[in-house]
């Protein structure tokens, strides 16, 4: 469940509204259309949902693992002898 102080925040930076406070933003949402109202409910949840830019990172890697070629067998286990020359443990 969102705070009043979430709500608050969503609301004044969707419309622009002056600072005010939660209840007052809450105090007018009546007055506002539906379709204002929907449009405001998408908003909130596209707020709320976690940056796209990590998942597709995430994705990004998950596609190209696993797919290197000509690479030592142990260079998971020994990366840093490969990358920066030290001794293999």
């Amino acid at each position: 469940m969102l705070s009043f102080e979430t709500v608050a925040d969503l609301l004044s930076a969707q419309y622009d509204l002056p600072c005010m406070s939660a209840q007052e933003i809450i105090a007018q949402l009546p007055k506002l259309t539906r379709p204002e109202l929907e449009e405001l409910e998408a908003k909130l949840h596209q707020l709320l949902q976690p940056p796209a830019a990590a998942s597709n990172v995430w994705k990004a890697l998950l596609e190209i693992a696993g797919t290197g070629e000509g690479l030592p067998p142990d260079l998971a286990q020994q990366h840093d002898h490969y990358l920066h020359g030290t001794p293999k443990r």
